[in-house]
């Protein structure tokens, strides 16, 4: 959290809070904004060494041997709510009509602390689109606007341009994930578009280097998750324990891996 006080000031606006839910699972200043905010009920997460359940009126019990939403499922059954439903979207497109030809919609940008060391090498991307456009099958490469140079980059490096399309930058939330529905694949890093591509049913080839399928994996059976062959991958439980500074467990990804997933089970 960038700006507490404003977070606070924000809070305190609201007067009369029944039920305050602190979503996060190890950051402090979250549960002290929590306890400040006068709610009549307060619910967090206890994990293990954080010691922030003390600001809570009751909470979870944080794991790190499951995947993250049963995490929030635990959660959020001590507000009274209950899902045993995996996460679904259904989309509304608006401003894109939806291409005609069959198409791969590629995601190359994680987020979050630490992105860098959960990227892919772009010699390996664009091997990859080079393969996919030799099949005469069309590449939407997504993102957002300050990915846009990255993209354009990406794709002037590749060799047929004119079955490559950028959705970087021009696309809403709701537009790509149409996009990402009506996809015959989605190849993406673990990221946000990875777990929406999941939700609104794609069929998905996910690169895991720091993250544990296990427990940041997309909830989804159409998923091929391709994990890192390397000594100390994955080391993320919350998200920050990162064991190195340059990386190293996405490089042992080849481009071939992902080609051969292709050719197997999409192509």
């Amino acid at each position: 959290m960038s700006r507490p006080l404003a977070a606070l000031r924000l809070i305190k606006k609201e007067e009369d809070i029944d039920l305050f839910v602190d979503c996060d699972s190890w950051p402090r200043i979250n549960a002290m904004l929590a306890a400040l905010s006068c709610a009549r009920h307060i619910i967090g997460f206890k994990t293990p060494g954080m010691l922030r359940h003390f600001a809570f009126d009751r909470y979870a019990e944080h794991s790190k041997d499951i995947h993250e939403m049963e995490n929030y499922r635990r959660l959020f059954c001590l507000a009274g709510f209950s899902c045993k439903e995996d996460p679904k979207v259904i989309p509304q497109c608006s401003a894109h009509p939806l291409p005609e030809n069959k198409f791969t919609v590629i995601h190359m940008f994680p987020g979050g602390t630490g992105a860098k060391l959960k990227s892919w090498p772009d010699e390996n991307w664009i091997s990859v689109i080079n393969y996919l456009t030799e099949q005469k099958m069309e590449v939407y490469l997504t993102g957002s606007p300050s990915d846009l140079p990255a993209v354009q980059k990406i794709k002037a490096a590749c060799s047929i341009l004119d079955k490559i399309f950028i959705a970087a930058g021009n696309y809403s939330l709701s537009d790509t994930a149409c996009l990402l529905q009506k996809s015959e694949a989605v190849i993406s890093v673990n990221t946000g578009i990875m777990h929406l591509a999941a939700a609104v049913g794609a069929k998905i080839i996910a690169l895991h280097g720091p993250t544990a399928v296990k427990r940041w994996g997309p909830v989804s059976s159409g998923a091929i998750n391709v994990t890192a062959d390397f000594h100390c991958s994955p080391c993320l439980n919350l998200g920050f324990e990162y064991k190195c500074r340059d990386g190293g467990c996405m490089q042992t990804i080849n481009a071939e891996m992902i080609i051969n997933i292709l050719k197997e089970s999409i192509i």
